[in-house]
């Protein structure tokens, strides 16, 4: 074979290694821009549930008066079923993909899990108990709970760009759900 031929060959498989190599970075973005809107379609269920929550927690919080316990027991169990619907949700995040702001969804899955941990152990309470009275801290952190999903949802409804960002206007909420553990993990994020 001549040196033109080697070099026609030569340059047939540089640009069939080039056009290889631009359509797997093409399919690997793509992909992680699929991840990224299903992280923030997860989202928007959180603060859509959420706000759900938000409205029952209000009838568990401030009951009226003589409310039949059934009443009680009713938003009690929508709490939880709709708790149980944003789990989902929050567990399929994938923050690793969300870029510069992946620290944000590290922050929203590990407060969003507390919230979770915190209706469970609140069922259990009023299992125990018969009733859905609270103690002053179970209160704060329901309190705070309304809080949390109410700024969500807002954030969506207010159309933001990046609506995850809100839980940096949280941190006091979630401290109060998650006093030992959420004030260290805001601390190894800074040091990231």
């Amino acid at each position: 074979m001549t040196t033109t031929t080697w070099n026609k060959i030569l340059i047939f498989l540089l640009v069939v290694l080039l056009t290889y190599n631009l359509s797997a970075v093409s399919q690997r973005n793509n992909q992680t821009e699929n991840m990224q809107k299903r992280n923030h379609t997860g989202l928007l269920g959180v603060a859509t549930g959420g706000n759900n929550i938000a409205k029952y927690l209000q009838k568990i919080l401030q009951p009226e008066p003589n409310v039949p316990f059934e009443e009680l027991t009713d938003s009690w169990r929508i709490i939880m079923g709709q708790s149980q619907s944003n789990s989902y949700h929050w567990a399929r995040f994938d923050p690793h993909v969300m870029g510069d702001l992946s620290n944000r969804w590290h922050l929203w899955q590990a407060g969003l899990s507390r919230i979770e941990g915190l209706f469970l152990e609140l069922n259990t309470s009023f299992l125990q108990q018969g009733s859905y009275d609270l103690n002053v801290e179970q209160r704060m952190k329901l309190e705070a709970v309304v809080a949390i999903y109410s700024s969500l949802f807002q954030a969506f409804e207010e159309d933001r760009e990046h609506p995850e960002l809100v839980i940096d206007e949280l941190h006091p909420q979630m401290t109060i759900i998650d006093p030992d553990s959420y004030p260290r993990m805001l601390e190894m994020l800074d040091d990231q």
